[in-house]
């Protein structure tokens, strides 16, 4: 009886091991569901710290796409208009995601990331 404990042990033991994890740990694409304030303000001061610049932000901010792209401000003068002229470089750009339940603002090119604790986020595909 000891050897077919121990296959029938044996035989679990191999069926759990071969079995994987239906849920995905990669992050959702996400949308906030309305901003207020706080969350605006606190989107904001993450971008601005992202980027080491204040920026201003509209209350659409990842509202309505998953993708938030950062214009840069020209420099202007009065006699000389636009005094950098073409912008070749490519702007910054972020995305929101779900991680779990929490809301994660994410810079495409460093991949650094902020969670938000102040904004209520939907997964884009629930938005739709």
């Amino acid at each position: 009886m000891n050897r077919l404990n121990y296959l029938a042990a044996a035989a679990v033991i191999m069926t759990m091991s071969g079995c994987k994890s239906l849920a995905s740990n990669e992050p959702t694409e996400a949308l906030i569901v309305e901003h207020t304030e706080e969350s605006l303000q606190e989107l904001g001061e993450v971008i601005s710290k992202a980027l080491g610049a204040p920026v201003t932000l509209s209350r659409s901010a990842f509202v309505d796409n998953h993708r938030l792209v950062i214009e840069r401000k020209l420099k202007r003068t009065i006699e000389h208009g636009v005094l950098d002229g073409k912008q070749i470089e490519k702007p910054p750009a972020f995305t929101l995601s779900l991680d779990g339940s929490k809301c994660r603002v994410t810079e495409e090119k460093s991949q650094r990331s902020w969670l938000l604790t102040k904004a209520t986020c939907v997964a884009k595909s629930a938005a739709n």
